[in-house]
């Protein structure tokens, strides 16, 4: 991505929570609606700053055998296409 941003998918307007990296909010929605579930109102995802990003990353829980969050964060902000890079823990 030439210009990354960090969008925010948060319980209070979504279903399910996520942390998206895309170029837009209108290609953090498409990416949220294709990995994460429907979007069911108007509502917007909340544009965060890469320093906010990588601590809800650190602080994230995961699984065994998952990147460190430095690696997980450079994988997603060097793609190409949106990257979800945090999702609801119900849904894995």
């Amino acid at each position: 991505m030439k210009n990354p941003k960090f969008y925010e998918f948060d319980l209070n307007d979504f279903a399910y929570y996520a942390l998206i990296v895309a170029e837009t909010a209108t290609d953090a929605k498409a990416a949220y609606e294709k990995e994460v579930s429907n979007i069911e109102n108007d509502a917007e995802p909340k544009k965060i700053t890469a320093a906010e990003a990588k601590e809800k990353l650190a602080h994230a829980d995961s699984d065994d055998g998952q990147p460190e969050p430095e690696q997980q964060y450079e994988y997603a902000v060097t793609r190409t296409k949106p990257y979800v890079l945090l999702i609801d823990g119900t849904l894995i």
